[in-house]
C-alpha cells in the first residue's frame, strides 16, 4: 500500500509542468496573441478600415476559438487569410446593426455632447452585439441573418453575460490607456482571444442547460477549424 502511495506520489509530481515549461507556454501565449493582434490591424487594413474589421475579427476569433479547443498552431495566416476571405460580405452583414449602432451614437455625441448617456448606452449595446455576433458566428457557424438575431436574443436574456464581456473589454482598454504601447502590438489581440474565450463558456453554458447532448459533442460538428 505504502509502495503504491509512493508511486502515485512520484507519478504526480513528474507531471507537474517545469518553470521552463511554463515559462514557454506563456511566451507561446504572447507570440499568438501579438499574431493575432497583428492579423486583426492587418485585415482591417486591408478592408479599407470601415469594411475590413469585421472580417478581420470574425477570422481572428475563429482562429482563437481554434486555439481554446486544442488546434494547432501552424498555418494560422493561411487560415485567417482563407476566413476573411470567404467572410468578407457575411461579416459586414453580421456587423452592420453594431456598427450603425456605435456609428450613430458617436455622430450623436458630436451633434449633442449633453446626450452622451444615451450616446454611451447604444455604443455599448453595439459593441456588446458585434462580440457576440462575431463568437456565435465562429462557434455555431451561423448565417448573417440567424447570427444578428440570436446575437440579440442572447444579448436580452442574458445581460449578465454581456455586462461580463464589457467589462472585459475595458479592462483591456484601461491597460491599453496606461501603457498605450500594447495597441499596436497585442491589445487587439488580448481583446479578441478574452472574449471569445468568455463567449465559448457562456454558449457551453446555454447549450448545456437547454439541450440534454453534451455541448461539446454539438460544438465539434460545427467547429470552423483554421486549416493547415
Amino acid at each position: 500500500m505504502q509502495s503504491s502511495t509512493t508511486h502515485h506520489s512520484t507519478t504526480h509530481k513528474a507531471e507537474r509542468p517545469t518553470p521552463t515549461a511554463r515559462l514557454h507556454d506563456v511566451a507561446d501565449a504572447v507570440m499568438f496573441l501579438g499574431l493575432l493582434n497583428a492579423l486583426v490591424i492587418g485585415g482591417t487594413v486591408a478592408g479599407g478600415v470601415l469594411l475590413g474589421w469585421a472580417p478581420a475579427v470574425d477570422a481572428a476569433t475563429a482562429l482563437s476559438r481554434a486555439r481554446l479547443r486544442g488546434g494547432g498552431s501552424s498555418g494560422q495566416v493561411r487560415s485567417f487569410a482563407r476566413i476573411w476571405r470567404e467572410e468578407f460580405a457575411s461579416a459586414n452583414v453580421r456587423h452592420a446593426p453594431g456598427t450603425a449602432a456605435i456609428v450613430v451614437a458617436a455622430a450623436g455625441f458630436a451633434a449633442a455632447p449633453a446626450a452622451w448617456p444615451a450616446c454611451a448606452a447604444l455604443a455599448t449595446a453595439g459593441i456588446a452585439h458585434s462580440t457576440l455576433v462575431a463568437a456565435m458566428a465562429a462557434h455555431y457557424d451561423l448565417r448573417p441573418a440567424p447570427a444578428i438575431a440570436k446575437a440579440w436574443v442572447f444579448l436580452l436574456r442574458f445581460p449578465g453575460a454581456a455586462l461580463v464581456v464589457l467589462c472585459a473589454l475595458a479592462g483591456v482598454a484601461a491597460v491599453t490607456w496606461i501603457v498605450p504601447g500594447l495597441l499596436p502590438v497585442l491589445s487587439l489581440g488580448a481583446a479578441v482571444h478574452l472574449v471569445t474565450a468568455l463567449a465559448l463558456s457562456f454558449f457551453a453554458a446555454n447549450d448545456a442547460a437547454i439541450s440534454p447532448t453534451p455541448a461539446g459533442d454539438d460544438a465539434r460538428t460545427t467547429e470552423r477549424r483554421p486549416s493547415s
